[in-house]
């Protein structure tokens, strides 16, 4: 035992840095490492923000365990070192995924069963090491230390072997981004996860305002998406071709990037290209690039606010399932609310739509001539995106639960910020002139008004697909006027090159039609693909799977949409061919089950003959299970027990013209159920499928 305060201070260092460390420096460094394209401030001006945190708690701790009595010294070391353990585990083993964070509502119910495990660990190990500290001490000090210095090591090789010319770095705003041509302008406004038919409802109601102010544009009321996420829609929106897990996807958007973008072609064909946006994609072709940073304020309010952000996600990261809900605190948060605010603006600006309405507002009235020079200039904003977070008139109203009425109230503000844009250009005498497009990446996955033949869908409602395809297309040609004409032209995101540099007279390298030269009765059958996607799979190398559709028709008419053949990463595992499933757990010994939910799918390899598969009934009532192969029931069974059940089929070979949409085995369990403290709806357990050749 520790014969002074000094020494005492001196054990303690380590097990008490390893808990703040933990939080306020490796976590925040790792989270930054793997998602370095979404800041704009090197990592060390941002963690400069959180030494006091490391400095105060460490304080904190060192100075409680010197006040202690002797006796209850080594508990509370070992106790430490155990809570810094549980840390660790907690956000490099255990880390789960809670999907993109992007203001979307959490599924917290998805991952109810880790509240099984989890505080059983957070409780046990520390309690452990508090029991049996009088043996454990010396080793519990050694670990603290071991485990801080590797993690330092780790963090060090990191940062040396990140490439130099990736960092981020601030760039403020440079003035040619609010510079325009007086000669020749296009202009291309991309406004994220615009769902076009809340455009079309805008349009309708006010049609005299609509007309006055959108003059001259076209709206494709029946465009599509290519994919319900930004990470592949801006490539196919920017080059023309569409990923389908072919090649790794950084490969793949590199290759089609060099080989011809809008960027690449509109500055080899004399445009001087000014990019804004938050995402770096095919920076190398534009002339001037502007990242725009979230929150969109000064350098000093950024990192500051960045930093708390980091902590944040590095406490959301580190806690039980248990408690993060309180630590999302509603999509607010709470470190950064409490620390990483600098100002009003600050609170609500790192909101992706609050940011991009912020941006915009400040862009419009400092547009200028600056230049003869033909100019493309590209503008990606994050309104109208998840959240909810402001209302028709662009004031912040904190985050709200999504409803298609809010929704459309935030829409409105991006209209309006647009229209703002083109008044101005009516003042410079440049509207007539300019080329401008008004384009998002994707919907939002509200049901679209007006829906017909809506049917499950892996598991969800084809109309939810529908809104997440229905992208935002509207177009004015140089010297158009008249009031907004709507078409229902079957456009996609991948015409959006061809129409601009088509309706500019330039040479065309792009394999898409120009919107405005697409028959509005010709069938046109468009795609759209989904896939599983978290932040992480920005580095990913595929998707591990993409159901892919086809739309032969209308966007909102069910019958339009079939579903083809999925397309699989390499190397794809048995449970990969499923949907409908909730994530694998621990039963008994040895065993591992996925819960199906109340509709679940199978698919089959190509050359399965027969299926094998174990379910098990745990509803507290009777359950009746129904399997369909190829669309025709099989087999309808009553679980009235809680035993393992061996299911056996024969697959028929598939008929010559077959539909890809009958290619499942489909299992229907009715009714679902809802265990005490699990928001998931469960059917049946399953474990040791089998495919037979």
């Amino acid at each position: 035992m520790p014969d002074s305060r000094w020494r005492r201070a001196l054990v303690l260092l380590f097990p008490a840095l390893l808990p703040p460390l933990q939080l306020f420096l490796f976590g925040p460094h790792t989270l930054y490492s793997n998602n370095q394209q979404e800041f704009s401030a090197p990592f060390w001006n941002i963690g400069v923000h959180l030494v006091p945190a490391i400095f105060g708690v460490t304080s904190v701790l060192v100075f409680v365990g010197v006040a202690l009595p002797e006796r209850l010294f080594r508990h509370y070391v070992a106790g430490l070192v155990g809570v810094g353990i549980v840390l660790w585990i907690q956000g490099n083993l255990i880390v789960a995924d809670y999907g993109v964070l992007n203001g979307e509502d959490i599924d917290w119910s998805s991952h109810a069963w880790r509240n099984r495990y989890e505080p059983v660990l957070w409780v046990a190990l520390p309690a452990l090491l508090v029991v049996f500290a009088r043996r454990l001490f010396p080793t519990a000090v050694f670990a603290s230390r071991v485990l801080v210095a590797l993690q330092i090591v780790l963090l060090a090789v990191t940062a040396a072997k990140a490439d130099p010319d990736a960092r981020a770095k601030w760039e403020g705003p440079p003035d040619a981004i609010f510079e325009v041509s007086s000669k020749q302008n296009v202009f291309h406004f991309v406004l994220d996860g615009f769902q076009s038919d809340v455009f079309l409802d805008i349009v309708e109601a006010d049609r005299a305002e609509m007309d006055r102010r959108f003059s001259g544009f076209t709206f494709f009321a029946n465009h599509s998406g290519a994919f319900p996420t930004t990470i592949v829609s801006i490539p196919a929106m920017l080059t023309g071709q569409v990923y389908r897990n072919q090649e790794p996807m950084r490969r793949f958007m590199n290759r089609h990037f060099k080989r011809a973008s809008i960027f690449g072609v509109m500055r080899s064909q004399g445009y001087q290209v000014d990019a804004i946006s938050g995402l770096q994609f095919d920076k190398a072709s534009a002339t001037n690039y502007y990242r725009l940073p979230t929150p969109y304020v000064s350098y000093d309010a950024y990192v500051r606010f960045t930093a708390w952000q980091l902590a944040d996600l590095s406490l959301f990261r580190h806690s039980p399932h248990l408690l993060k809900p309180a630590i999302y605190n509603g999509q607010s948060w709470r470190l950064q609310n409490m620390f990483g605010q600098d100002n009003a603006d600050t609170a609500g600006r790192r909101h992706l739509p609050v940011n991009g309405e912020a941006f915009l507002r400040d862009f419009t009235p400092r547009l200028r001539v600056g230049h003869d020079r033909p100019l493309y200039k590209y503008v990606h904003v994050g309104v109208p995106h998840w959240p909810m977070t402001l209302d028709a008139d662009c004031n912040y109203i904190g985050v709200k639960r999504a409803s298609r009425e809010l929704y459309s109230g935030q829409a409105r503000c991006a209209v309006k910020r647009v229209a703002e844009f083109l008044d101005r250009l009516r003042e410079l005498g440049l509207y007539d002139s300019s080329m401008v497009v008004i384009s998002s990446d994707h919907g939002v996955a509200l049901p679209p008004d007006g829906f017909t033949g809506d049917r499950d869908i892996f598991g969800g409602p084809l109309s939810n697909l529908s809104g997440s395809a229905l992208a935002l297309l509207v177009v004015k040609p140089p010297q158009a006027n008249g009031p907004v004409r709507i078409s229902q032209a079957p456009t996609t995101i991948s015409d959006i090159p061809a129409t601009i540099v088509d309706t500019m007279g330039l040479k065309n390298p792009f394999g898409g039609t120009p919107a405005m030269k697409v028959d509005e009765t010709a069938p046109r059958p468009r795609a759209f693909a989904v896939y599983p996607w978290s932040s992480s799979d920005w580095y990913a190398d595929h998707f591990p799977h993409m159901d892919v559709f086809t739309i032969d028709g209308s966007m909102i008419d069910g019958q339009a949409w079939k579903t083809e053949d999925p397309i699989y990463a390499p190397g794809i595992d048995v449970g990969g061919r499923s949907r409908g499933f909730y994530r694998p757990e621990r039963g008994g010994p040895g065993i591992t089950f996925r819960w199906s939910g109340g509709n679940a799918y199978l698919h089959a390899p190509p050359d399965a003959k027969g299926l094998e598969l174990m379910v098990r009934s745990a509803a507290p009532t009777p359950q009746t299970l129904t399997v369909e192969i190829r669309g025709t029931v099989v087999d309808t069974r009553k679980l009235t027990d809680h035993e393992w059940h061996t299911l056996r089929y024969q697959i028929p070979p598939r008929p010559a013209g077959a539909e890809s949409d009958n290619e499942w085995v489909v299992m229907r369990v009715d009714p679902i159920w809802r265990p005490r403290g699990d928001g998931r709806r469960l059917g049946v357990m399953t474990r040791d499928l089998k495919w037979s050749n």
